[in-house]
């Protein structure tokens, strides 16, 4: 019997090859440089989507725990958030009152009040919560994850009672929009579902989805290279069922993968223009410093490559990455490109 699409994310179980591939934990990376390119992207797909008075649906098939402190051990032992998100804050407290609102980009205006709540209690908003709490009314949500302790978390910090996110706002009155009933309010207006499984296997068991408008955020870890095909497998055989839906796929850019990272986005695009000629492709990629500074095994950057991608998102993502060089990335470059329909 196959199983119904229609509820999101079917039970799967879970391979001994998915068991080996669940060291990656993102509490030592929230908040660098990748997850500022990915949620810049992810906010204004969101708001994309909502502009719309209609309902969607939105997938994120590695969800993570979904909000991660900055004062952990492990974000200091990294240091990431702070050449990241933490150096962004600081540009904000010394020069943003002072800069007019045209100098300052208005995507980035937006996410940096999406997260400055979190970063008053000193921590980091993961992309389901800024999907949670920015998807329209009626919209359905699905979260998938795979991590044994981090589901447990994701559950926690979405659906709980008591999440690390509500019990630090108790403590802070001066949280901002985003406070806890306004979050609250959020979980209510929107079906959230949550399934421990192998995000990339039950996207494709779960597309097209009832609600065909919609999009997907996939961001694997990449740790190991059988990854890059499961991806080019995955988006390619979802793009082919559910060609209306964007799909936003993040990736590293490592010294030692350049030739997988450059082969997995060369057959999702050509099997993308092959499947829908008037889609239009996106691909952002960001360096937050000079590749020859790095050592091969550190991340050298990080790109989105978006299939349908949004009007405006390119002119959108260039005037963030033109403005994060000047404020706290000196030595960085960027590149944007996007396959327009030739007709």
């Amino acid at each position: 019997m196959t199983q119904a699409r229609t509820h999101g994310f079917p039970k799967s179980t879970l391979s001994n090859k998915s068991k080996i591939m669940l060291s990656y934990l993102h509490e030592f990376h929230a908040g660098n440089h990748a997850d500022i390119l990915k949620h810049i992207a992810l906010v204004q797909i969101l708001r994309h989507l909502n502009a719309k008075d209609s309902p969607y649906t939105f997938f994120d098939t590695h969800a993570g725990s979904a909000l991660y402190s900055l004062e952990c051990a492990s974000a200091k032992k990294t240091l990431e958030a702070e050449k990241g998100i933490l150096a962004l804050r600081d540009f904000f407290e010394k020069s943003g009152e002072g800069l007019s609102q045209g100098e300052i980009p208005e995507c980035v205006r937006f996410y940096f009040e999406q997260i400055s709540p979190y970063l008053k209690i000193s921590c980091y908003p993961g992309s389901p919560l800024l999907e949670r709490n920015l998807i329209r009314r009626g919209s359905s949500l699905f979260l998938c994850e795979l991590h044994p302790a981090e589901i447990e978390r994701l559950r926690e910090n979405i659906l709980g009672k008591k999440s690390l996110e509500e019990n630090s706002i108790e403590k802070n009155e001066k949280i901002g929009k985003n406070d806890a009933s306004q979050n609250a309010q959020s979980k209510k207006h929107c079906a959230v579902k949550i399934f421990h499984a192998d995000g990339l296997k039950n996207l494709s068991a779960s597309t097209p989805p009832q609600i065909k408008r919609g999009a997907v955020l996939i961001d694997p870890a990449y740790e190991d290279l059988g990854e890059f095909d499961a991806v080019t497998k995955t988006v390619r055989a979802v793009h082919k069922k559910w060609s209306a839906g964007i799909i936003a796929l993040w990736y590293p850019i490592l010294e030692g993968k350049k030739e997988q990272i450059k082969e997995m986005i060369f057959q999702i695009e050509d099997a993308a223009k092959r499947k829908n000629a008037h889609a239009e492709i996106l691909r952002a990629e960001f360096f937050p410093g000079s590749e020859s500074k790095k050592s091969t095994a550190n991340l050298l950057g990080s790109g989105m490559l978006v299939l349908n991608a949004p009007w405006k998102l390119d002119s959108q993502l260039r005037e963030a990455l033109e403005f994060l060089c000047g404020a706290i990335y000196k030595d960085a470059a960027f590149s944007i490109r996007i396959s327009k329909p030739t007709s």
